[in-house]
């Protein structure tokens, strides 16, 4: 059972999707801002839905997500 959900997993692992949302989680919370407010158009509540929206990203979304990780960890709270 648990190699089952492992194997599960293993295709998120590599996904810069999934680390972009849990950016994007710390950078919210330092920010002292919400899901709710930020992303009221996409009615995202948490980073779940985050990484729901990016959970079968394709490789240009890959791409995308690991260009916002580094634009993200420029971005000053406003």
């Amino acid at each position: 059972m648990l190699s089952w959900l492992f194997l599960i997993l293993l295709p998120a692992c590599d996904n810069p999707c999934v680390d972009y949302c849990k950016e994007l989680d710390a950078w919210l919370a330092d920010c002292g801002t919400t899901w709710e407010t930020e992303f009221e158009e996409k009615d995202w509540e948490s980073v779940q839905d985050c990484f729901d929206h990016h959970w079968e990203a394709d490789d240009g979304d890959r791409k995308n997500c690991g260009r916002r990780i580094k634009k993200l960890s420029d971005e000053e709270c406003y």
